[in-house]
This record gives C-alpha cells, sequence and structure tokens, in this order.
C-alpha cells in the first residue's frame, strides 16, 4: 500500500539576528542573504514545494521582519507564506509555539531559515506517524558534531541531546528540521530553546525519533560556511 500522507503547513524559523554573519551581511536578515543572486530562504521554499507535501509556509519573522514581508510582496513564492511577527525575542521553541495558531495541520513541519540539506518530507512523516513520535528530527551526519551539539541515538530514538563542544569527531546532528506534533507546542507563549528547553521532557517519554540522511549539510551562520554557499547550492542544485 503506497503512503499517502495529508500535506502539512510549515514553520521557519526567520527571526534570529544573525550576528555571527553581520561582518558580511548587516542589511538584510540573515534568511535573505544572497547566495548566487538568490535569497537564501528561497532555496529552501524550493525544496519544500518540490517535495508536494508541504501546503504552505509561515514564516516566524522579527529582526528587519519588514525586509521579509516586502521581499515576498514582489516576487511570486513557490509556496503561499504567511507571517507571524515577534514582539521580542522568543528562542527556537517560543518562536514554534508563536505561530502554531497560524497553522492548521497535526503535525507541523518546523525549519530553521539558515541551514539547507536535502531531507525526505515523506520519509520523516511516514516515521513520525507510524512510531506514534511527539517530535521527529531530521539528522545529518557532519565531520565536526561538536560545532552544532551531537545527536546520541538508540536505533532511531533520540535519546540525548549533546550541548556544543570543543571535540572534532564525526555524528549526527539535528540539521534543524523537525516533524512536531502539535500537543508539543500546545503551550503558553514564551521565550524557550527547541533542544534545551521544549525536546528533553519529551526525550525522556522516549518520544522523540530521529530519521539520518546521509547528505551534505549548510549552516550560513558563520562567515566561512557562508563563503562555501554557492558552491554547496550548485551541487544541491544540480541533484534536484
Amino acid at each position: 500500500m503506497v503512503f499517502r500522507p495529508e500535506p502539512v503547513d510549515a514553520i521557519i524559523l526567520c527571526g534570529g539576528r544573525g550576528s555571527r554573519l553581520a561582518t558580511v551581511v548587516s542589511n538584510v536578515p540573515k534568511p535573505l542573504a544572497l547566495v548566487s543572486g538568490r535569497p537564501f530562504l528561497d532555496y529552501i521554499l524550493d525544496h519544500l514545494a518540490a517535495s508536494g507535501l508541504v501546503r504552505r509556509a509561515v514564516l516566524a519573522i522579527g529582526h528587519m521582519a519588514e525586509r521579509i514581508v516586502a521581499h515576498y510582496a514582489q516576487c511570486r513564492p513557490p509556496l503561499p507564506v504567511s507571517f507571524v511577527h515577534e514582539t521580542e525575542p522568543l528562542g527556537t521553541g517560543g518562536a514554534l509555539i508563536n505561530a502554531l495558531p497560524a497553522t492548521a495541520s497535526d503535525p507541523v513541519l518546523g525549519l530553521n531559515g539558515d541551514s539547507l540539506f536535502r531531507f525526505d518530507v515523506r520519509m520523516l512523516l511516514r516515521h513520525h506517524l507510524d512510531s506514534g513520535a511527539e517530535a521527529t528530527l531530521a539528522l545529518v551526519i557532519v565531520p565536526d558534531s561538536g560545532r552544532y551539539g551531537s545527536v546520541e541515538l538508540s536505533g532511531s530514538r533520540v535519546a540525548a541531546l549533546r550541548e556544543k563542544n570543543a571535540a572534532n569527531r564525526p555524528g549526527p546532528i539535528n540539521g534543524g528540521v523537525m516533524v512536531l506534533a502539535r500537543k508539543l507546542l500546545e503551550r503558553p507563549v514564551t521565550a524557550l530553546s527547541v533542544e534545551r528547553e521544549l525536546l528533553p521532557a519529551a526525550i525522556s517519554r522516549g518520544a522523540v525519533q530521529g530519521v539520518v540522511f546521509e547528505t551534505a549539510f549548510l549552516d550560513i551562520g558563520l562567515p566561512e560556511s557562508f563563503a562555501g554557499a554557492p558552491e554547496f547550492l550548485r551541487s544541491f542544485q544540480d541533484r534536484q
């Protein structure tokens, strides 16, 4: 029997200040940083649209929010987009909670607006629904997991999220793409982190799953990784 999940809504986190990238990108919010002539966020929307399983994107905006609104007022994105403003910084978890009322699907897809890798939305949704998880994380193996904070797995169950450290070793990281049950986000809006405050209780219940994708990963948060973005995206688009 062919698995045919219902299309989901996506929340893309676009509200951060991008302070580490400010030396090279200061006039626009980080998701609008130009890579090969296009805002980085456009590539994320293209990837979601190509899956055929994301019906709309809610952009959680804060820093320089008006730039993001103006950009999508002037161009036609590949998915319908709407905006939820943060009046104060809410962190990754708080931003997802704040944007939840603008979505209708269960589960929802949550993404960072400053990273990209090749992930299979259908595979993520199937694993999430089959496992009955509260959250399913798209994981990527990187050469230096210490830079991002690593993920400890027990089979496909996420056993722990490890903080960033100086260890330079390959391992799985949270790629910043998550399938999330609505019940995990249905709580009062407050500033909190996904990895430090939203997920740990669910992990302790055995309710967080991980799906590993063996693919290249791009995070444009640092000047040196942003410099490599054009080459990454050439390869990424060649494989679309």
